[in-house]
Protein backbone atom coordinates (compact mmCIF):
# COMPACT_ATOMS: atom_id res chain seq x y z
CA UNK A 1 0.00 0.00 0.00
CA UNK A 2 1.16 3.65 -0.85
CA UNK A 3 2.39 5.52 2.18
CA UNK A 4 0.43 8.81 2.83
CA UNK A 5 2.05 11.98 2.05
CA UNK A 6 2.09 14.26 4.72
CA UNK A 7 1.28 17.73 4.41
CA UNK A 8 3.65 19.85 5.99
CA UNK A 9 3.62 23.55 7.08
CA UNK A 10 6.48 26.10 8.08
CA UNK A 11 6.07 28.36 10.49
CA UNK A 12 8.74 31.40 10.41
CA UNK A 13 10.13 31.82 7.04
CA UNK A 14 14.20 32.55 8.30
CA UNK A 15 17.07 31.12 8.04
CA UNK A 16 16.90 27.57 9.69
CA UNK A 17 12.99 27.54 7.75
CA UNK A 18 15.35 27.62 4.20
CA UNK A 19 17.42 30.09 3.84
CA UNK A 20 20.52 28.00 4.79
CA UNK A 21 19.90 26.03 1.57
CA UNK A 22 17.25 27.10 -0.77
CA UNK A 23 14.89 25.41 0.47
CA UNK A 24 15.28 22.30 -2.42
CA UNK A 25 17.88 19.05 -1.76
CA UNK A 26 20.03 18.45 -4.89
CA UNK A 27 21.65 15.52 -3.62
CA UNK A 28 23.59 16.38 -1.10
CA UNK A 29 22.78 17.72 2.76
CA UNK A 30 19.82 19.30 3.78
CA UNK A 31 20.36 21.78 6.59
CA UNK A 32 16.69 23.09 6.40
CA UNK A 33 13.19 22.26 7.50
CA UNK A 34 12.18 22.98 3.87
CA UNK A 35 15.04 21.19 2.16
CA UNK A 36 14.68 18.17 4.44
CA UNK A 37 10.86 18.11 3.31
CA UNK A 38 11.68 18.11 -0.30
CA UNK A 39 14.20 15.38 0.38
CA UNK A 40 11.75 12.72 2.50
CA UNK A 41 9.35 11.11 0.27
CA UNK A 42 6.78 11.26 2.58
CA UNK A 43 6.73 14.63 3.15
CA UNK A 44 5.64 17.80 0.80
CA UNK A 45 5.66 21.49 2.25
CA UNK A 46 2.43 23.16 0.97
CA UNK A 47 2.24 26.48 3.60
CA UNK A 48 4.70 28.72 5.19
CA UNK A 49 3.52 31.25 7.81
CA UNK A 50 4.82 34.85 8.23
CA UNK A 51 4.42 37.93 9.07
CA UNK A 52 7.06 39.63 7.07
CA UNK A 53 5.05 40.36 3.69
CA UNK A 54 8.35 40.66 2.16
CA UNK A 55 10.04 37.11 3.21
CA UNK A 56 7.30 35.54 1.98
CA UNK A 57 7.56 36.93 -1.83
CA UNK A 58 10.98 35.25 -1.63
CA UNK A 59 9.26 31.76 -0.22
CA UNK A 60 6.96 32.39 -3.33
CA UNK A 61 10.52 33.33 -5.82
CA UNK A 62 12.28 30.27 -4.55
CA UNK A 63 10.27 27.52 -3.70
CA UNK A 64 7.49 28.15 -6.43
CA UNK A 65 3.67 29.48 -6.60
CA UNK A 66 2.58 25.72 -5.24
CA UNK A 67 3.51 27.16 -2.05
CA UNK A 68 0.37 29.04 0.05
CA UNK A 69 2.91 31.78 1.65
CA UNK A 70 0.74 33.81 3.65
CA UNK A 71 0.70 36.32 6.85
CA UNK A 72 -2.83 34.97 7.72
CA UNK A 73 -2.94 32.14 10.29
CA UNK A 74 -6.34 31.12 9.20
CA UNK A 75 -5.57 30.53 5.49
CA UNK A 76 -2.04 28.54 6.49
CA UNK A 77 -4.09 26.10 9.06
CA UNK A 78 -6.57 25.10 6.67
CA UNK A 79 -4.25 23.85 4.52
CA UNK A 80 -4.92 20.52 6.94
CA UNK A 81 -1.78 19.83 7.84
CA UNK A 82 -0.01 17.09 9.07
CA UNK A 83 3.54 18.38 10.71
CA UNK A 84 4.21 21.41 11.54
CA UNK A 85 7.39 23.08 11.87
CA UNK A 86 8.08 25.84 14.47
CA UNK A 87 10.96 27.97 12.78
CA UNK A 88 9.77 31.23 14.39
CA UNK A 89 11.72 33.48 16.89
CA UNK A 90 12.01 31.77 20.17
CA UNK A 91 9.86 34.58 21.47
CA UNK A 92 7.16 33.34 19.23
CA UNK A 93 7.19 29.82 20.00
CA UNK A 94 5.15 29.31 22.71
CA UNK A 95 1.78 31.06 20.99
CA UNK A 96 2.86 28.84 17.47
CA UNK A 97 3.29 25.72 19.31
CA UNK A 98 -0.33 26.24 21.33
CA UNK A 99 -2.23 27.40 17.54
CA UNK A 100 -0.21 23.72 16.22
CA UNK A 101 -1.67 21.89 18.97
CA UNK A 102 -5.15 23.92 18.49
CA UNK A 103 -4.64 22.37 14.82
CA UNK A 104 -4.74 18.73 15.45
CA UNK A 105 -1.19 17.75 13.73
CA UNK A 106 0.34 14.44 14.04
CA UNK A 107 3.95 15.72 14.18
CA UNK A 108 5.41 18.67 15.68
CA UNK A 109 8.99 19.55 14.58
CA UNK A 110 10.45 22.50 17.15
CA UNK A 111 13.39 24.69 16.81
CA UNK A 112 15.66 25.21 19.92
CA UNK A 113 14.96 26.59 22.50
CA UNK A 114 11.37 25.45 22.67
CA UNK A 115 10.43 28.68 24.34
CA UNK A 116 12.18 31.79 25.90
CA UNK A 117 11.59 31.56 28.98
CA UNK A 118 10.78 28.45 31.45
CA UNK A 119 7.71 28.97 32.46
CA UNK A 120 5.96 29.12 28.98
CA UNK A 121 7.99 25.47 28.59
CA UNK A 122 6.08 24.38 31.39
CA UNK A 123 2.43 25.52 30.53
CA UNK A 124 3.41 23.98 26.50
CA UNK A 125 4.98 20.87 28.67
CA UNK A 126 1.53 20.23 30.73
CA UNK A 127 -1.04 21.00 28.06
CA UNK A 128 0.72 17.97 26.38
CA UNK A 129 1.09 15.66 29.31
CA UNK A 130 -2.78 16.32 29.41
CA UNK A 131 -3.52 15.27 25.74
CA UNK A 132 -5.16 12.14 24.96
CA UNK A 133 -3.43 11.78 21.80
CA UNK A 134 -0.48 14.25 21.54
CA UNK A 135 1.39 15.13 19.06
CA UNK A 136 4.76 12.94 17.82
CA UNK A 137 7.44 15.80 18.71
CA UNK A 138 10.75 16.65 17.77
CA UNK A 139 12.91 19.33 19.36
CA UNK A 140 15.81 20.25 17.06
CA UNK A 141 18.72 19.20 19.12
CA UNK A 142 20.45 17.82 16.19
CA UNK A 143 23.62 16.10 18.09
CA UNK A 144 21.38 13.76 19.79
CA UNK A 145 20.75 11.21 16.97
CA UNK A 146 24.55 11.00 15.97
CA UNK A 147 26.34 8.09 16.41
CA UNK A 148 29.59 9.72 17.74
CA UNK A 149 27.58 11.73 20.99
CA UNK A 150 25.96 8.46 21.41
CA UNK A 151 29.70 6.64 21.85
CA UNK A 152 30.84 9.77 23.76
CA UNK A 153 27.64 9.32 26.13
CA UNK A 154 28.65 5.42 26.94
CA UNK A 155 31.94 6.88 28.06
CA UNK A 156 30.07 9.09 29.88
CA UNK A 157 28.68 6.58 32.33
CA UNK A 158 31.73 5.26 33.15
CA UNK A 159 32.66 5.87 37.10
CA UNK A 160 36.57 7.67 36.23
CA UNK A 161 34.78 10.76 34.53
CA UNK A 162 36.88 13.60 36.43
CA UNK A 163 35.54 16.62 34.55
CA UNK A 164 33.41 17.72 31.37
CA UNK A 165 34.39 20.55 29.72
CA UNK A 166 32.25 22.76 27.01
CA UNK A 167 33.42 25.58 24.07
CA UNK A 168 31.18 27.82 22.57
CA UNK A 169 30.47 30.86 20.92
CA UNK A 170 27.54 33.37 19.38
CA UNK A 171 25.27 33.07 22.16
CA UNK A 172 24.03 30.81 24.78
CA UNK A 173 20.73 30.71 23.73
CA UNK A 174 21.34 30.45 20.02
CA UNK A 175 24.45 28.12 19.94
CA UNK A 176 25.36 27.17 23.33
CA UNK A 177 22.27 25.92 24.14
CA UNK A 178 23.06 22.86 22.27
CA UNK A 179 25.92 22.26 24.66
CA UNK A 180 23.17 22.49 27.45
CA UNK A 181 21.46 19.63 26.03
CA UNK A 182 23.82 17.96 25.63
CA UNK A 183 25.11 18.02 28.96
CA UNK A 184 22.04 16.56 29.93
CA UNK A 185 22.51 13.90 27.13
CA UNK A 186 25.95 12.85 27.74
CA UNK A 187 25.84 12.48 32.04
CA UNK A 188 22.23 11.60 31.29
CA UNK A 189 20.41 13.89 33.62
CA UNK A 190 16.71 15.27 34.09
CA UNK A 191 16.89 17.83 35.85
CA UNK A 192 19.80 21.00 36.40
CA UNK A 193 21.87 21.54 40.30
CA UNK A 194 22.46 25.13 40.49
CA UNK A 195 25.05 26.80 39.26
CA UNK A 196 28.61 26.71 40.97
CA UNK A 197 29.68 29.91 39.18
CA UNK A 198 29.09 32.24 36.66
CA UNK A 199 31.18 34.97 34.82
CA UNK A 200 29.03 36.87 32.31
CA UNK A 201 30.88 38.30 30.48
CA UNK A 202 29.43 40.00 27.84
CA UNK A 203 26.00 38.75 28.84
CA UNK A 204 25.89 36.68 25.58
CA UNK A 205 28.28 34.23 26.26
CA UNK A 206 28.51 33.93 29.60
CA UNK A 207 30.95 31.40 31.28
CA UNK A 208 29.91 29.11 34.05
CA UNK A 209 30.28 25.90 36.02
CA UNK A 210 27.85 23.24 37.54
CA UNK A 211 27.87 19.84 38.98
CA UNK A 212 26.71 16.52 37.64
CA UNK A 213 26.84 14.37 40.35
CA UNK A 214 30.16 14.56 41.59
CA UNK A 215 31.43 16.10 38.02
CA UNK A 216 31.99 19.29 37.19
CA UNK A 217 30.78 20.53 33.84
CA UNK A 218 32.57 23.91 32.61
CA UNK A 219 31.20 25.95 29.87
CA UNK A 220 33.69 28.79 28.15
CA UNK A 221 31.39 31.33 26.07
CA UNK A 222 33.84 33.73 23.70
CA UNK A 223 32.68 36.33 21.43
CA UNK A 224 33.92 34.86 18.18
CA UNK A 225 33.52 35.73 14.47
CA UNK A 226 33.29 31.89 13.67
CA UNK A 227 30.38 29.38 14.73
CA UNK A 228 32.07 27.09 17.69
CA UNK A 229 31.05 23.91 19.14
CA UNK A 230 33.19 21.89 21.39
CA UNK A 231 33.29 19.13 24.03
CA UNK A 232 35.64 17.51 26.12
CA UNK A 233 35.73 14.64 28.61
CA UNK A 234 38.65 13.58 31.00
CA UNK A 235 38.93 10.38 32.38
CA UNK A 236 41.84 8.03 34.17
CA UNK A 237 43.19 6.93 31.13
CA UNK A 238 42.90 9.46 28.62
CA UNK A 239 40.73 12.24 27.14
CA UNK A 240 38.01 12.85 24.61
CA UNK A 241 37.41 15.51 22.80
CA UNK A 242 34.53 16.44 20.01
CA UNK A 243 35.86 18.78 17.73
CA UNK A 244 33.71 21.22 14.87
CA UNK A 245 30.45 21.07 16.25
CA UNK A 246 30.76 16.93 16.68
CA UNK A 247 32.79 16.50 13.13
CA UNK A 248 35.50 14.78 14.45
CA UNK A 249 35.53 12.48 17.84
CA UNK A 250 39.15 11.95 19.23
CA UNK A 251 40.62 10.29 22.00
CA UNK A 252 44.62 11.14 23.22
CA UNK A 253 45.29 7.76 25.07
CA UNK A 254 47.30 8.21 28.52
CA UNK A 255 50.91 6.65 27.99
CA UNK A 256 53.83 6.63 30.19
CA UNK A 257 56.09 9.25 29.79
CA UNK A 258 59.69 8.06 28.69
CA UNK A 259 61.96 11.15 29.70
CA UNK A 260 60.17 10.77 33.64
CA UNK A 261 59.78 7.06 34.69
CA UNK A 262 56.42 6.84 36.87
CA UNK A 263 54.76 10.23 35.53
CA UNK A 264 51.94 9.76 32.26
CA UNK A 265 51.11 12.24 29.68
CA UNK A 266 48.28 12.45 26.62
CA UNK A 267 49.57 10.54 23.65
CA UNK A 268 48.67 11.24 20.13
CA UNK A 269 45.40 11.34 19.00
CA UNK A 270 43.17 8.70 17.71
CA UNK A 271 40.08 8.77 15.70
CA UNK A 272 37.53 7.11 17.51
CA UNK A 273 35.13 6.41 14.49
CA UNK A 274 36.22 7.45 11.12
CA UNK A 275 36.38 11.32 10.12
CA UNK A 276 34.64 10.49 7.27
CA UNK A 277 31.67 8.94 8.89
CA UNK A 278 31.11 11.55 11.65
CA UNK A 279 31.25 14.53 9.13
CA UNK A 280 28.34 13.19 7.28
CA UNK A 281 26.62 12.57 10.30
CA UNK A 282 26.46 16.23 11.24
CA UNK A 283 25.87 17.00 7.97
CA UNK A 284 22.67 15.04 8.15
CA UNK A 285 21.75 15.74 11.58
CA UNK A 286 18.88 17.50 10.84
CA UNK A 287 17.23 15.07 8.38
CA UNK A 288 17.98 12.33 11.07
CA UNK A 289 15.70 13.87 13.26
CA UNK A 290 13.13 13.67 11.04
CA UNK A 291 13.18 10.27 9.73
CA UNK A 292 13.21 8.93 13.21
CA UNK A 293 10.38 11.66 14.07
CA UNK A 294 8.55 9.85 11.10
CA UNK A 295 9.13 6.56 11.59
CA UNK A 296 7.34 6.71 14.78
CA UNK A 297 11.25 6.15 16.44
CA UNK A 298 11.07 7.67 20.02
CA UNK A 299 13.44 11.03 19.62
CA UNK A 300 15.92 11.22 21.45
CA UNK A 301 14.97 15.23 21.68
CA UNK A 302 11.59 15.64 22.85
CA UNK A 303 9.66 17.78 25.29
CA UNK A 304 10.50 15.77 27.86
CA UNK A 305 14.09 15.86 27.33
CA UNK A 306 14.21 19.60 26.46
CA UNK A 307 13.44 20.21 30.18
CA UNK A 308 17.26 19.85 31.24
CA UNK A 309 18.51 22.65 28.64
CA UNK A 310 15.04 25.29 29.51
CA UNK A 311 16.03 25.35 33.02
CA UNK A 312 19.61 25.73 32.88
CA UNK A 313 19.61 28.22 30.44
CA UNK A 314 16.37 30.01 32.72
CA UNK A 315 19.39 29.87 35.48
CA UNK A 316 22.31 31.42 33.37
CA UNK A 317 19.78 34.13 32.00
CA UNK A 318 18.27 34.85 35.90
CA UNK A 319 22.15 34.88 36.95
CA UNK A 320 23.30 37.01 34.83
CA UNK A 321 20.14 39.66 35.11
CA UNK A 322 20.99 39.68 38.48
Amino acid sequence: MKEKILRAGIIGAGRVAWRYDGGRWEGGRSVSHAACFDRHPQTKLVAVLDSDETALEDVRRALGAGIVATSDAKIFFNEQLDLISICSPSGLHAAHIDAALDAGADYLWIEKPVTSNLQDYKNILSRFRQMQSPPHTLVNYIRRGLPQFELLRSYCQRPDLRGLDFIYSRGIAINGVHLLDLLGYLTDSSEPSALSWIEPGDGINPSFGIKVGKVEAVFRGFDLPYHCIECRATFEDGRITALAGGAQLIFEPRVANEDYPGFSLLGGAKELLPRVDTEDALRDATYIGLCALLENKLPRSDLETAFFSQALLDQIEKAINV
